[in-house]
């Protein structure tokens, strides 16, 4: 008997051990077990790995994280004294799109202007006042915490 049979021995094997169909017979298996120990002693250590699996259990993950995470993110986020100059970002963003925007409006009909006139003009108004539509607040709750 060759290796591919002794492989389907031991896998019909731990097919009954775990209550499923097997390829061969109980029969065939007892036989094949009795006459092979290298089946036998795989067969015992495949018991043993399963022995040792079935005990272990699964760690309870009950603690609430929100806490330690809102901290982290707290600390990660840049202060303004690392921003660097954001007067003089602003006005290096603004400059490079009015020059974009004035090199490409003599090749492109009236209509781009007109269109591009709200985003401008709204973005002159976020830094007339100050504010960042898009800075993420901090005081956002947690959805654990809405739950």
């Amino acid at each position: 008997m060759g290796k591919d049979y002794c492989e389907k021995v031991r896998i019909s094997a731990m097919a009954i051990l775990e209550g499923e169909a097997p390829q061969l017979s109980a029969t065939e298996v007892q036989e094949h077990l009795a006459s092979c120990a290298d089946c036998r002693g795989e067969l015992e250590q495949q018991k043993q790995v399963t022995e040792l699996l079935s005990e272990q259990r699964l760690r309870d993950f009950s603690d609430d994280l929100s806490p330690r995470i809102a901290a982290a993110i707290e600390q990660a986020a840049p202060g303004p004294e690392r921003l660097g100059q954001p007067i003089v970002v602003t006005v290096l963003v603004v400059f490079l799109l009015a020059c974009r925007t004035i090199e490409v409006l003599p090749a492109v009909a009236p209509g781009l202007a007109v269109k591009l006139m709200p985003v401008a003009l709204i973005t002159a108004f976020f830094i007339l006042v100050k504010q960042n539509p898009f800075k993420i607040s901090r005081n956002i709750g947690f959805i654990g915490d809405i739950i």
